[in-house]
């Protein structure tokens, strides 16, 4: 008896750890990629400033200056 239950033991167990590799896990695409990647994988365009502040920091600024469908200018700064 003690033999038949480390035998479906095994089997269980090596049956769950073979299900658990059978399905490969969708990976996000976004999940490697910084944001003018991101941006640019949602077909915005971008723009990048890099901005000094009086104490001495240097900030990196991202802008999409407008949609995806508009090829141009924004008719108005937000």
């Amino acid at each position: 008896m003690w033999y038949l239950f480390k035998v479906m033991s095994f089997i269980l167990t090596l049956g769950t750890a073979h299900g658990a590799f059978r399905y490969k896990r969708s990976v996000n695409p976004e999940a490697n990629m910084n944001i003018r990647q991101i941006i640019s994988y949602w077909g915005y365009p971008d723009e990048e400033y890099n901005v000094v502040t009086e104490d001495g920091y240097i900030l990196g600024l991202y802008r999409i200056p407008y949609g995806k469908t508009k090829i141009g200018k924004n008719s108005g700064n937000i």
